[in-house]
């Protein structure tokens, strides 16, 4: 395990974390657990938001005091959070050195990522400067942490958060994303390292599934427990006390068991209480060898990253529609990741789709209407796109009847009612601009 930059000095609490017997508690995490115990008694720990005036707390020269006066900069992170974030921060950055691409579920403002991109940095940069390369090395790049937040939706703390970041390390804008989206639409990638700080309910267990699915590494911080999580057999209205004495305990452990057969060491840490009390912390690390599917097991290991089509209906449905969050580390996946990431891309992906109408015109013994005398007959007030037909009429067998279809799109219009209305005239006008031709059918 590599020391944070916190943990330069010692620590005068004694207070040790809680212990589990299905899982082994390091040094390192216990003095991470003492660290910020000492901090919390130093700065309290409440839900009221840190503002620009509490700066002058944090004036200390190490990361976390750089980080704070970021945090407080932004004016929307209660102070709980700050250090909540940098806890689970510290964990992640001292049980996976080593990480290349990260990926914070369920994140809401991100705060996690950033100080997990802060820590990664620093230890990269010492790396860097403490090891010169040698004669036969000719790379000269130093490759750097990046990280994707996903969540259903990407609030303005967000953007604010992220402008306070960028204010002070403005060099981290491009190795930050947000992708606003269903957390069903993501392809998981064994490369990249998913953290999951507070995943509610159910989501814990679908954040685990998708750990299970690609054999990837994981940090789940489970939150809300409820009879949900439960199996079946559990879900009776009253659960027996004396069979679950310990809602959180019995689901979490049934977590860990299932990482495990999953091939997974698994250990837990916690948070000091005075933060959270949602203060368990799973990390959990694939074995080097990946398990081996059945011989008569026909499903492709692809098929297990695909993401299920997520359960939406309506405008939602079409918000999501042929929509995926690759979170690879590959060149591909970072590419893909910075078109849809962003406020504008996902108010793009949620705006409403514009009517569309389709026109069958008879046309005339002989002549023929192309798509650009079609537009010609469009009123100049009314934005249009017109998809092009195929190069050849249609010709009815039977009748020997000549058609062309046009499928206009109102760009402008947002109402099916005015788009209908301005489609009635368009069809009225066919006949009058190109005699013999008519439209087959005017809309109902």
């Amino acid at each position: 395990m590599t020391a944070t930059p916190l943990l330069s000095s010692s620590s005068s609490c004694t207070t040790t974390p809680p212990t589990s017997s299905s899982s082994t508690t390091t040094t390192s995490h216990i003095r991470i657990f003492n660290v910020m115990q000492d901090l919390v008694k130093l700065h309290g720990t409440s839900r009221n938001t840190l503002e620009g005036r509490h700066k002058a707390e944090f004036e200390g020269d190490s990361l976390f005091h750089q980080f704070a006066r970021a945090v407080c900069g932004a004016k929307v992170i209660p102070r709980k959070e700050l250090f909540e974030a940098w806890t689970v921060a510290l964990h992640v950055h001292d049980s996976f050195p080593n990480v290349s691409r990260i990926a914070d579920l369920a994140c809401s403002h991100g705060l996690v990522s950033w100080a997990l991109l802060l820590l990664y940095e620093q230890t990269t940069t010492d790396h860097h400067n403490n090891h010169s390369p040698s004669e036969d090395d000719t790379s000269t790049t130093t490759t750097f942490t990046t990280a994707v937040c996903i969540d259903k939706f990407m609030s303005p703390s967000a953007e604010k958060l992220q402008s306070a970041m960028l204010e002070t390390w403005p060099h981290l804008h491009d190795r930050w994303d947000y992708v606003e989206g269903d957390i069903d639409s993501i392809i998981p990638c064994s490369s990249t390292l998913l953290v999951a700080v507070h995943a509610c309910s159910k989501l814990s267990d679908v954040v685990i599934d998708l750990a299970l699915n690609s054999h990837a590494p994981l940090v789940l911080v489970p939150c809300c427990h409820s009879k949900k999580c439960l199996p079946q057999e559990y879900r009776q209205k009253k659960i027996d006390k004396v069979k679950i004495p310990n809602l959180a305990d019995f689901i979490d452990t049934r977590r860990v068991k299932r990482l495990q057969d999953g091939h997974y060491k698994v250990e837990e840490v916690y948070i000091p209480l005075s933060i959270t009390p949602k203060n368990r912390v799973l990390i959990a690390t694939p074995s080097l060898v990946q398990p081996q599917e059945e011989e008569n097991d026909d499903k492709d290991d692809k098929v297990l990253a695909q993401p299920q089509p997520p359960k939406a209906f309506g405008a939602k449905a079409r918000f999501y529609k042929n929509f995926v969050i690759p979170i690879g580390n590959s060149s591909e996946s970072k590419t893909m990741i910075k078109i849809i990431a962003g406020r504008e891309a996902a108010n793009q992906r949620k705006a409403p789709v514009p009517p569309m109408f389709g026109v069958c015109v008879i046309l005339p013994p002989e002549g023929d209407i192309t798509v650009d005398e079609f537009r010609s007959i469009i009123p100049e007030n009314v934005t249009v796109r017109c998809l092009q037909p195929p190069d050849k009429p249609h010709v009815d067998e039977k009748s020997g009847m000549r058609t062309r279809t046009f499928r206009v799109i109102y760009v402008d219009l947002t109402s099916k009612k005015i788009a209908k209305e301005c489609q009635i005239r368009l069809c009225h006008d066919i006949s009058k601009k190109f005699p013999g031709a008519r439209p087959r059918q005017f809309p109902r």
